[in-house]
């Protein structure tokens, strides 16, 4: 016959049930005394205020360096004359890469468009990548 033993029920970790469910009150600490002191605690930013926040930035990084490269086009760019060797030149890339893929991945796709012009590379047509 087979003995029968007792099911020992298994013990839970404190760290995978947490201080709420073992209703345990947290040890009043220096940062628990300032609060009772100041009355409330400072709200951290939550998640739609950062992407908010985020979003502004990105897009005020795209307006800046879209009107940098307009300042290019209409106040340097004719002193100069045409230099490029693509087609779209490097201004209208830049322009159109900013405003298709933003501006930091545009500012990525226009610096490699940068380097890549000059005399000894290759010339033609090199459209903004989808």
């Amino acid at each position: 016959m087979i003995p029968l033993t007792r099911a020992v029920p298994r013990q839970r970790s404190i760290l995978s049930v947490g201080p709420r469910s073992l209703d345990l009150q947290p040890e009043p600490g220096l940062a628990s005394l300032q609060e009772a002191e100041l009355g409330a605690s400072p709200q951290l930013p939550n998640k739609q205020s950062t992407q908010l926040l985020t979003q502004l930035l990105t897009t005020g990084l795209a307006a800046l360096l879209l009107a940098l490269i307009s300042f290019y086009r209409q106040w340097i760019s004719p002193l100069l004359g045409p230099r490029c060797r693509f087609i779209p030149s490097c201004s209208a890339y830049g322009l159109e890469a900013i405003s298709r893929h933003g501006p930091w991945r545009g500012s990525w796709l226009t610096l490699r468009r940068l380097l890549r012009c000059h005399p000894f590379s290759a010339c033609g047509c090199d459209p903004v990548p989808d």
